[in-house]
């Protein structure tokens, strides 16, 4: 993976919806490149601004569960991240 693919993931990685191997990726493309880990440090600062006035929180277990479930009802080929 090369920087550019890193940061594609950015979003993903903030939002906790990577799984173990792809955030290892992340990370790692992130220690050996300052550039690519100044620009995600921007978007992790953005995020938390984000949340922090938004005050967005996570949908309740049941609430997210009977999404899923939908969505894999309506579109059982979908990729579904938790």
């Amino acid at each position: 993976m090369n920087a550019q693919e890193a940061l594609r993931h950015c979003q993903a990685y903030l939002d906790g919806e990577l799984d173990s191997a792809m955030r290892a990726s992340v990370d790692e493309v992130l220690a050996g490149n300052p550039e690519a880990a100044k620009v995600f440090e921007a978007q992790r600062a953005y995020h938390a601004f984000l949340k922090r006035v938004s005050g967005a929180h996570p949908a309740p277990a049941d609430v997210k569960a009977r999404f899923v479930e939908r969505i894999a009802k309506f579109a059982p080929n979908a990729e579904i991240r938790s």
